[in-house]
């Protein structure tokens, strides 16, 4: 066994195969301790990717999304909510688990990852982010626009729009 530090541990019989029958045990220990540690990060990788892929979203089109913060927890609220609920469920009742060789290895109350929810967390901003920049190219408005915003051509509720409504 060698260590890589307080919380990496590796054995030389390592499930781990990087191609046609070459395994970590028949590399270098440099090597293979860089691909160990690699995978650790390999969650923490995709979340961030996400992110870095939608985040300038919000100042290209000004989407506004993490400027209107509150809004953006109360929406986060019952997701993470929910989906953490879930997964603690699934854990507990040994349905399902996490490879301590694709997490960083801080685990939570109830033994969820920390990466599972920083997932619950990024994965609905990025699905905001993405639904306020199509929102922002194509102009639709969903109700929550100040009355001045509301682009020409669509009714409010205060406003009929054409005469069949008692418009002029």
């Amino acid at each position: 066994m060698y260590e890589l530090g307080s919380s990496i541990r590796v054995t030389d019989s390592l499930p781990v195969r990087l191609c046609a029958g070459v395994g970590l045990s028949d590399l270098p220990y440099s090597t293979w301790a860089s691909v160990v540690f690699v995978g650790q990060l390999a969650y923490l990788g995709v979340l961030a990717f996400c992110l870095i892929g939608t985040a300038w979203l919000e100042v290209a089109l000004r989407t506004r999304v993490y400027r209107r913060w509150v809004r953006l927890l109360l929406t986060l609220l019952p997701v993470v909510s929910i989906f953490v609920i879930w997964d603690l469920y699934a854990i507990a009742a040994g349905h399902w688990d996490f490879d301590s060789a694709r997490t960083i290895g801080v685990v939570l109350v109830g033994g969820l990852p920390l990466e599972e929810l920083l997932f619950f967390l990024v994965i609905p901003c990025c699905a905001i982010l993405t639904l306020e920049a199509v929102r922002a190219v194509r102009g639709w408005p969903v109700g929550d626009e100040p009355d001045d915003t509301v682009p020409a051509g669509l009714a409010t509720d205060s406003e009929p729009s054409s005469p069949a409504l008692g418009g002029q």
